[in-house]
């Protein structure tokens, strides 16, 4: 999996696309839960992005937004056929990316 963060709504610096650590991916999908599809997602601003290639060589995309509500959001698939869903919350995802990003770096 790799990751990378944009447009922090805590206003904290922007994050390269790194490789996530095998140790960090089950924390990072668990920030995304409890998810439910969002039939009629709002325009919300991008936050970062995930790519998981997975072991059948299929790649997944996953976008993360920043909805400054309760609930978080995602979508997964490539533009424009993508499937939008609320789960989450922009802070736990936002933090779940960058300890990935502390524990990468540390393992250079």
């Amino acid at each position: 999996m790799t990751a990378k963060l944009y447009a922090s709504p805590q206003r904290l610096p922007d994050l390269d696309v790194f490789t996530v650590p095998s140790e960090d991916i089950e924390p990072i999908l668990d920030a995304l839960t409890p998810a439910v599809r969002d039939p009629s997602p709002a325009k919300w601003m991008g936050l970062g992005d995930l790519v998981c290639n997975m072991r059948d060589g299929t790649r997944v995309e996953v976008h993360l937004y920043s909805t400054r509500q309760k609930q978080g959001a995602f979508s997964v698939g490539p533009y424009p056929n993508q499937v939008y869903y609320r789960g989450g919350t922009d802070s736990g995802i936002e933090q779940a990316i960058r300890n990935a990003y502390e524990h990468a770096q540390k393992g250079k």
